[in-house]
């Protein structure tokens, strides 16, 4: 029994008949006992599995060996990383019928956006009508109103996966390669499994979206000093996911017309005029783990599936003109959410270009948080506040720093005094931990942080319990040499509660 309890493929034959007479399942269900066995699906021991991304073709080929060609090349079609060299040359090698059939084999092993994405990249390689028309069907299915259902449910589902296998204790030893690896493996084959019983989408996202939880600590100090990894589901938005995935299927070639305007319809504002802002990222700041194809430059991408009459004005010189507006924009009191908006969408969560940092700095210390705040609630999307989260990190000035902590204990007495939200309580655990959080090789400490926790817990009492089940995990998470001060961090807002 303990063999077994170590097999990925008997785990996911288990879990495909329970599913299929619907029976009652929990979070302890959806996981193997032990969750090398999803590396071990792969051929991946704990010994190799931090060089997994390296050396990812050999592993396949033993994989192949072992199960079959069919099996396997099903089984990495699970991940959002181009497929291994050794099925490219085999599917290369083929006639058309076996090229079919292996294609045919990818899609059984679904459904879901990904496997979708490399059946893609295998039929635009074949010239010839049977291929085109396949590509053209894929295509029309992931850029249908059902694909964009299906890219929300799957992401549900890969979120849930994240967190769930962040709280197993094996997770803590895993490098984060490694953990994004198990997450987009595992997620895929959970979502597959169920989607085959033709579950409704929205079952996903009321079921899978419950419960997410906080990133784990190696992670969560990774994101603040470097910027959230291209591959960490919590970051990919279903315009980017579809953007990047179909970008890598159809082999950078342009979409046909018809497909161009829903393509259109999906990656553009209301107007019609700008790409989504989420789309503007400046490539190569956020790191990239796995070397998944979300990380692709996404106007770029944008530009080859559109063509250069709708994508040509966005490129590097777009990205420059809306840092240049954004930073000036940032100092004054019209546009400085749209500001603030600018720099989100082009740095997201990674350190700003040197050259710009000072001015970013500026625009925080001259920020009135409390405004911000308001204008969040009279907004319909508020999100002012939720923009700076990313900066914050990576301010290094003191005198700022120091600014920005008495912004957010005077914005904790506003919530306080103006029947604050448990909504607004953790975004404003978010601005916190990334504002005083003590990440490697910056000038902050654990005591720092334990005290603006506590002052601001003070003044605003809905901030409390949130706070507290955020330290309590991290105090898990903390090197138990290390996390004294966190513990009692943890009792003194215990005691609050």
């Amino acid at each position: 029994m303990e063999v077994l309890s170590r097999s990925g493929s008997f785990f996911y034959d288990t879990l495909k008949y329970q599913i299929r007479f619907r029976e009652s399942l929990n979070e302890k269900d959806l996981l193997p006992l032990h969750c090398e066995a999803i590396l071990s699906y792969y051929g991946i021991q704990n010994s190799d599995a931090r060089s997994l991304c390296e050396d990812l073709n050999s592993v396949a080929q033993e994989v192949v060996k072992r199960v079959g060609f069919e099996e396997a090349i099903g089984r990495f079609a699970a991940l959002p990383m181009p497929l291994p060299r050794c099925f490219v040359e085999e599917f290369a090698a083929e006639d058309d019928h076996g090229r079919k059939n292996r294609i045919h084999a990818v899609l059984r092993k679904g459904p879901s956006p990904v496997h979708r994405f490399h059946a893609l990249r295998l039929a635009s390689a074949v010239d010839g009508p049977l291929f085109c028309r396949l590509g053209r069907r894929l295509l029309r299915t992931l850029l249908s109103e059902t694909g964009d259902l299906e890219s929300r449910a799957y992401l549900a589902v890969l979120n849930w996966t994240a967190a769930a296998i962040g709280r197993t204790p094996v997770a803590a030893t895993w490098s984060r390669a490694t953990r994004l690896f198990a997450t987009w493996a595992h997620g895929t084959q959970v979502f597959a499994i169920y989607r085959r019983e033709r579950l409704p989408f929205i079952w996903f996202e009321e079921e899978f979206g419950k419960r997410v939880g906080d990133q784990l600590l190696n992670d969560l100090e990774t994101s603040f000093s470097k910027g959230r990894d291209v591959g960490d589901p919590s970051g990919v938005s279903v315009p980017e996911l579809l953007l990047t995935g179909i970008a890598y299927g159809n082999l950078g070639t342009q979409l046909p017309d018809d497909l161009a305007i829903k393509g259109r319809e999906l990656w553009f504002d209301r107007s019609g005029e700008y790409p989504l802002p989420t789309l503007w990222a400046v490539p190569g700041l956020a790191p990239n783990a796995l070397s998944a194809f979300t990380g692709e430059p996404l106007l770029e991408a944008l530009s080859t599936l559109l063509g250069p009459e709708v994508g040509s004005g966005f490129n590097a010189d777009f990205r420059d003109t809306v840092r240049t507006q954004s930073l000036a924009a940032i100092v004054t009191e019209e546009q400085r959410v749209a500001g603030w908006i600018g720099l989100a969408a082009l740095f997201c969560a990674s350190p700003p270009p040197e050259e710009d940092a000072h001015r970013i700095e500026e625009g925080l210390s001259a920020l009135d948080f409390l405004a911000l705040a308001a204008s969040d609630r009279d907004s319909e999307r508020a999100r002012g506040l939720s923009l700076i989260s990313g900066r914050l990190p990576h301010v290094q000035d003191e005198a700022v720093r120091e600014s920005i902590t008495r912004s957010l204990v005077r914005l904790a007495a506003w919530y306080g005094a103006n029947d604050g939200t448990e909504t607004e309580a953790r975004h404003l655990v978010t601005l916190v931990l990334s504002h005083a959080w003590p990440i490697p090789l910056r000038n902050r400490s654990m005591e720092g942080f334990s005290d603006l926790c506590l002052q601001v817990a003070e003044r605003f009492q809905k901030f409390v319990p949130v706070c507290r089940e955020a330290v309590h995990r991290l105090c898990h998470d903390y090197p138990p040499h290390e996390a004294s001060v966190l513990w009692l961090l943890a009792v003194r807002l215990r005691a609050m509660n």
